[in-house]
């Protein structure tokens, strides 16, 4: 397609990248989804394929170990969209930047604080035959959740709000307080959201080697590849290992820091490459028709991503990974070239890390994701590319659908979209004491995946409105002139 990355559907609410947006709202569901399912309860493909608590070790990835690299990939590609703005200005970018890094930093010990397991309350209700016991905690974990968005919120410069954001902060300095004092929580530097606080450290590293290789690509790709060397040398002398236990440090520093940037420091380079095509564009929301050609582009790589869903996870032989995403591949990037070019560098750049992922499978005994193994970094890189691609397709001729409003709200408001579900529906579920009539799990995922809709960035009910592309009305076709018409009109 002529003009596939040049410009993107847009909410008039907010200036978003959408497709951006709904992938990182799937990675997020999946998170929340895969994290409240009990393991053994569903088939093996539905959670995670090592599973450290219990001692399985056994190489492979279902699609439960995609959601966290795309989450990644998904931050690395916004650095640059949010950091290109104030880049200009280097106090302002590093003020922002350490500003969001402490908040993120905070989100992670906030979520077990004003969440906290195990506590059985004072208060006991019994309504409908059903018995909820800690009804007073269910109602402070529901009141902590409105705290944190009130903390947490965007404003947009119009409205800027400072009141809100000390209201939000005073009642959760109270609620930790009452937690403390009352029910006997413990404050702990080990007592954290482990996947938030990896979010926040890969946050920091990855923008300060973006700001510092932001208009110097040979930087980037020159940290990148020390960082794969760091990454080697540490699992050939066992650091990662001996880090790992020391509890010291390792609550707030180990090399999954690193490894993850694997994933992260690309993304950031595709960042770079869709603001400067956004840019270019300016404000401009209809894309132009492509040739039907184009179209094969986007269906092969869904095609693509569903066969290493597949084959990543009941370990088809690696050639034949190897051999199907090469021919694909190659395929994508003859008809861009032809067709679509400025889709041609993501593919190139999906192709490099796919298939040094699939190399790189046989040498480490397995793709795994714990402990995390170099192939399943570059593996992950070049897939959250390809799916970045489809669902950018899926949002240009559905933009107002349902399905691309609701993941692309949640994924517009990543930190409460994640909380939500603990500490939002299930308490409110148990205070309505509707927790034991929600059994139908369609109904229970549903009202989850509202929940984020509800609570967007801007405050709004919804934060994306129905996008329709309407497109010109065509002309009237001219009559065709019958032959003794054309004929009476030649002899006048």
């Amino acid at each position: 397609m002529s003009n596939d990355l040049k410009s993107q559907p847009k909410s008039p609410l907010s200036q978003r990248w959408v497709s951006l947006d709904l992938l990182r709202g799937l990675s997020i569901f999946g998170m929340v989804f895969s994290a409240i399912v009990p393991w053994k309860s569903l088939p093996g493909w539905m959670s995670h394929v090592q599973n450290p608590s219990v001692g399985i070790y056994t190489p492979g990835i279902s699609w439960v170990d995609w959601v966290f690299p795309i989450f990644i990939f998904c931050m690395g590609v916004a650095i640059p969209l949010v950091g290109r703005k104030k880049s200009e200005q280097k106090s302002s970018f590093f003020t922002g930047l350490f500003t969001r890094f402490l908040l993120l930093w905070a989100f992670a010990y906030l979520v077990p604080l004003l969440n906290p397991s195990g506590l059985e309350g004072f208060v006991h209700f019994k309504m409908f035959n059903v018995q909820v016991s800690g009804y007073d905690v269910q109602a402070l974990i529901l009141v902590g959740f409105f705290a944190m968005y009130a903390f947490y919120r965007r404003f947009k410069p119009s409205e800027e709000k400072r009141w809100i954001r000390f209201a939000g902060a005073g009642v959760i300095i109270g609620l930790i307080a009452l937690f403390y004092w009352g029910y006997g929580v413990q404050l702990s530097l080990h007592k954290r959201s482990i996947i938030i606080l990896l979010l926040a450290f890969l946050y920091l590293f990855g923008s300060l080697i973006w700001y510092v290789s932001r208009n110097r690509l040979w930087v980037r790709v020159a940290f990148f590849i020390g960082i794969v060397g760091l990454s080697v040398l540490s699992k050939e002398m066992g650091f990662d290992s001996w880090l790992y236990g020391q509890k010291s440090i390792s609550w707030a520093l180990n090399m999954e820091q690193i490894y993850f940037l694997i994933i992260l420091i690309p993304a950031t380079w595709v960042g770079d490459y869709i603001s400067g095509r956004l840019q270019w564009m300016g404000q401009k929301t209809v894309m132009a028709e492509s040739p039907p050609v184009g179209h094969l582009i986007y269906i092969f790589l869904g095609l693509l991503a569903i066969f290493m869903c597949f084959g990543l996870y009941m370990r088809w032989n690696e050639w034949l990974l190897l051999c199907v995403s090469l021919s694909v591949l190659l395929l994508c990037l003859i008809i861009a070239r032809n067709s679509s070019r400025n889709l041609y560098p993501l593919i190139a750049l999906a192709a490099i890390l796919l298939i040094v992922g699939i190399l790189l499978d046989p040498y480490e005994d397995g793709i795994k994701k714990v402990p995390a193994t170099l192939s399943y970094c570059f593996t992950m890189g070049g897939i959250c590319i390809i799916l970045l691609l489809f669902f950018h397709y899926l949002c240009r001729f559905f933009p107002g659908s349902f399905f691309v409003r609701t993941f692309s709200g949640a994924g517009a408001n990543p930190l409460m979209s994640y909380v939500a579900f603990g500490s939002f529906v299930l308490p409110l579920l148990n205070i309505t004491f509707f927790i034991f009539h929600a059994l139908n799990m369609t109904i229970y995922l549903r009202f989850a995946i509202y929940t984020s809709r509800v609570l967007p960035p801007e405050g709004r009910l919804f934060p994306y409105e129905r996008h329709h592309q309407r497109r010109a009305p065509k002309p009237p076709r001219l009559q065709r002139q019958s032959k003794t018409a054309r004929l009476r009109e030649k002899r006048l």
